[in-house]
């Protein structure tokens, strides 16, 4: 609330002002930045057609950006040293702060016309004067001409790895049969997906004999890797229904 950086901020805001009147109207847009983050799909149709980009393209950015951002629970603002504010938070300080500007004897050049466009559109294209001349060809990014000619991407080298599991035959316990044969279907179709994209997995199912006529009928294509000792015949004073194997053995 110290008036000093309220001055200092609006300061810095009409000093984009006035950066930005040497370019066209058609070359930039304004929005709410604040607002992007809190609502960024309302902003995907409008701003995906200034940039000449896929929508799709521009809501997978903004999903993706959503999911990496870290999760701000709404609260007041305070002076305490771990005081943090939430998006709504900050949003309603700068508005009120811009408000009461306005209303100042020194109003900010910039924030009256952008403040009433953007209650009507979430992505602002400011007028164009009468002077400014004809739309500008925008000439398209190289990177945009490049795309659309490229080939797709090769890999230098071929990714493969393995993956290794201990199952075993649950016997009459339905619970573990279920969740196992969850486990070995989940893996399975993982497995499938990372074939489609060149990516070579290698099932590795270590167990002991018994269990390889259990495993055969699960519906997983797996290398038998067969286990020869376990915690019972290692320490006989281990006492387990289940035979246990050791993990370096693995």
């Amino acid at each position: 609330h110290n008036p000093l950086q309220v001055g200092l901020f609006l300061s810095q805001l009409d000093e984009l002002h006035t950066q930005l009147q040497s370019l066209h109207p058609h070359d930039y847009r304004i929005m709410n930045y604040t607002d992007v983050l809190l609502n960024g799909q309302d902003y995907v149709r409008d701003l995906a057609a200034f940039l000449e980009v896929p929508q799709a393209q521009l809501s997978r950015a903004f999903t993706l950006s959503m999911k990496a951002k870290p999760k701000k629970h709404p609260r007041a603002p305070t002076t305490a040293p771990d005081g943090t504010w939430s998006d709504e938070v900050r949003r309603s300080f700068i508005e009120s702060r811009l408000a009461e500007a306005e209303r100042g004897p020194h109003p900010p050049a910039c924030c009256g016309s952008w403040t009433r466009r953007l209650a009507e559109r979430r992505v602002v294209q400011m007028p164009v004067p009468r002077d400014a001349g004809l739309k500008p060809a925008r000439t398209p990014h190289w990177f945009t001409r490049w795309a659309q000619a490229a080939p797709p991407p090769r890999r230098l080298q071929e990714i493969s790895f393995t993956h290794v599991v201990n199952p075993f035959d649950p016997g009459n316990n339905t619970e573990r049969a279920r969740s196992q044969t969850v486990t070995l279907a989940s893996i399975s179709h993982a497995a499938a997906l990372a074939t489609a994209q060149g990516i070579s997995v290698e099932l590795v199912c270590a167990i002991f004999a018994e269990d390889e006529a259990y495993l055969a009928r699960e519906p997983v294509k797996c290398t038998f890797a067969h286990l020869n000792a376990s915690a019972i015949t290692a320490l006989p004073q281990f006492r387990h229904p289940v035979r246990l194997p050791f993990l370096n053995m693995i």
